[in-house]
């Protein structure tokens, strides 16, 4: 089962999904009870997309995201300070986006061609 619209992006003030948890539901986007996914794939590169809370993207300068995604803290593209606190950065290894609010990943296909969704959720039975 996937996540209504792809999946949801969310800033650090909107809880994240747990483990096997079912995917988000109409009722739950109707209720504005927003949850982010936390099994997102990107369809470009094809990896799975690493969440970093309170973290904004820094210098960029000569690094790779493709070099950065192999490594545990992102090959130091990413640092702390007084405004990251309101963040959650999702990064694959040719993306990295930084949320504060809420973002549908569907909306984001065609708002910033960002290629990413919901790669499912354990069954309803389970």
């Amino acid at each position: 089962m996937t996540c209504y619209e792809d999946g949801v992006l969310v800033g650090v003030k909107s809880p994240m999904m747990v483990g096997r948890e079912s995917a988000l539901t109409q009722a739950e986007l109707d209720a504005a009870t927003y949850r982010g996914c936390n099994n997102i794939e990107c369809e470009q590169c094809g990896k799975k997309v690493r969440v970093f809370d309170r973290q904004m993207v820094g210098d960029r300068s000569g690094k790779s995201l493709k070099d950065a995604y192999a490594t545990p803290d992102f090959g130091g593209l990413l640092v702390t300070n007084e405004f990251s606190d309101a963040y959650r950065t999702y990064a694959c290894a040719c993306r990295i986006k930084m949320v504060s609010g809420v973002r549908m990943l569907a909306e984001e296909r065609y708002d910033s061609d960002l290629y990413w969704s919901c790669a499912g959720h354990g069954s309803e039975e389970e």
